[in-house]
């Protein structure tokens, strides 16, 4: 994997972990892994996120 798509992916989840004003999220089809699954599941603003074919564990599909 590349450095860029680990930066990225990175960027992503530390977005996510500090969103204050996103609710609705299309993640679809990003193939997001364990880097963005904590961020995921810490959210507390998001109502809506698709999460539809990406490589998360249990935790983020029940959060």
């Amino acid at each position: 994997m590349s450095m860029i798509i680990i930066s990225c992916r990175k960027a992503l989840g530390d977005a996510l972990y500090k969103n204050t004003s996103v609710t609705n999220f299309d993640l679809s089809y990003n193939e997001l892994d364990e880097l963005a699954e904590k961020a995921i599941c810490k959210n507390t603003t998001l109502t809506n996120l698709n999460l539809e074919s990406n490589n998360l564990g249990e935790s983020a599909r029940k959060a």
